[in-house]
């Protein structure tokens, strides 16, 4: 896949397409939970965690609907993915037990989205799947706005970078489900 400026949304592996919006959805109601949690409303944040739910359903419900078509990433390319994933883990634990003994708990949203978000860089061309770098881009930006939100209002950072994650992670999974439908016919029910 030659570099440059991509308008197609279109990846190499529409059957990733399909699995990454299932991913995508589960964690951004993940997000929305921990948004819900840091909410000082316990209604409001029954609220949002509620909504996240219906919202990850529903995303998951259209991208199940469409038949996994195309082939499968090779076996490098999972390896690839899974070393991706092992890095991204082991790099939001080393940064949660430092934020931790910082004392700088209200870091943690940030740094974690931060750390979510850069992870998309190298998925990209591994599924040949454009997206995943606006993905990365939003994410990083969600989380500079996070640790601003850290500074100035400690309380909140939990809620503001939980919402703007979810809804970044929901609306890639959407957008997976469309490319992933146009290389598919609709499964009968």
């Amino acid at each position: 896949m030659a570099s440059g400026h991509v308008q197609s949304i279109d990846s190499s592996y529409p059957r990733s397409d399909r699995r990454g919006a299932v991913t995508l959805s589960g964690f951004a109601l993940a997000w929305a939970a921990a948004a819900g949690s840091g909410l000082p409303v316990a209604a409001l944040g029954w609220a949002v965690i509620a909504a996240g739910a219906v919202a990850a359903l529903l995303s998951i419900r259209a991208a199940l609907a469409t038949s996994p078509g195309g082939d499968d990433p090779p076996p490098e390319a999972m390896r690839r993915f899974g070393l991706v994933n092992l890095a991204q883990a082991a790099v939001i634990a080393a940064v949660v037990v430092a934020l931790i003994v910082a004392d700088a708990v209200p870091f943690i949203p940030a740094a974690v989205c931060l750390v979510v978000g850069l992870h998309f860089i190298p998925l990209a061309p591994v599924f040949g799947q454009p997206l995943y770098r606006r993905l990365a881009v939003e994410l990083v930006a969600i989380a500079v706005a996070g640790f601003v939100v850290a500074v100035a209002w400690p309380s909140a950072a939990l809620s503001v970078v939980g919402l703007l994650a979810a809804a970044a992670l929901f609306e890639a999974a959407n957008r997976l489900t469309v490319s992933a439908r146009r290389h598919s016919q609709p499964v009968a029910h």
